[in-house]
């Protein structure tokens, strides 16, 4: 506007005159219809990015990913990229045989407060609940923080081992609560594991869902199976690879489980038993 008006007083004042309103309001219809689209297009993003985030994240990790949306986005999908995460897998031992002595809406209550209270352990320490399996959980740790490189790959996999060892807390207390009430009390198996992994969206146009693919997601997924009648009688048994372990620091107490090749992998994994947080 101000250039606008300069022009048009530099050129009144040399005898020449140039309209001045009518391009004046053509700037102004062209800035409203620019801010216009440029929000419109900055909400639909936003809708993007929490329909796949906001129910599984913390309001400030779900925050984060919108401020570093131009690192992550790629038009109104997630943006295919390669990150150094820490995937846990947890899974219920003997789900399905537990759930067929209870009652439809039993079942459904039971299994929903089991996992609301997994989750909440994931968003305490800073995870992203990926999905929901059924009664399984697959979290990452190391999200979106590795988007923008400022990402600890150590803080990541402590985060990852004290938020199993906080489950196994928590499911003691629930089976405390169930076992009162004539419910039967909860196991789990969990495993986790550290490394490079494939983060984008997959589906169609109409439906889909950010995930990460890659052999560190099926390792954690392998870790969490592994041998199932190994340490039964712990209500919470963690595993976790090698590469998990040299991130510790040695803060937890651990004990080697095996040297072996996991189902669908061609190298070693040496898998450890977690126990205990040290410091």
């Amino acid at each position: 506007m101000a250039a606008l008006a300069i022009i048009c007083w530099m050129a009144f004042a040399r005898d020449l005159w140039l309209p001045f309103l009518p391009p004046l309001l053509g700037s102004l219809a062209a800035t409203a219809i620019v801010t216009g689209y440029t929000r419109y297009q900055e909400r639909k993003d936003r809708e993007t990015l929490m329909r796949l985030f906001s129910q599984n994240v913390s309001p400030a990790v779900a925050d984060s990913i919108w401020l570093h949306r131009d690192e992550f986005m790629d038009g109104h999908r997630p943006r295919p990229q390669k990150l150094f995460v820490t995937v846990l897998f947890t899974d219920f031992r003997n789900f399905a045989t537990i759930s067929e002595k209870l009652q439809p809406t039993e079942a459904m209550d039971w299994v929903n407060q089991y996992l609301e209270a997994l989750a909440r352990q994931v968003e305490r320490h800073g995870g992203l609940i990926d999905k929901y399996m059924g009664d399984a959980i697959m979290a990452v740790f190391g999200f979106p923080s590795a988007l923008t490189g400022n990402s600890d790959a150590r803080a990541d996999a402590c985060n990852a081992v004290t938020c199993a060892l906080n489950m196994g807390k928590e499911l003691c207390r629930l089976n405390e609560s169930w076992q009162s009430r004539g419910l039967p009390p909860v196991q789990v198996r969990i495993g986790i594991f550290s490394g490079p992994a494939v983060a984008g969206s997959i589906g169609s146009s109409n439906r889909f869902e950010f995930t990460l693919i890659g052999n560190t997601v099926n390792t954690a997924e392998r870790l969490e199976s592994f041998e199932k009648t190994y340490a039964a009688d712990d209500p919470c048994r963690i595993l976790i690879g090698q590469s998990t372990f040299e991130l510790l620091d040695g803060k937890f107490r651990t004990e080697l489980v095996q040297s072996i090749k996991l189902k669908g992998q061609a190298e070693v994994t040496t898998i450890y038993r977690v126990l205990e947080a040290t410091v």
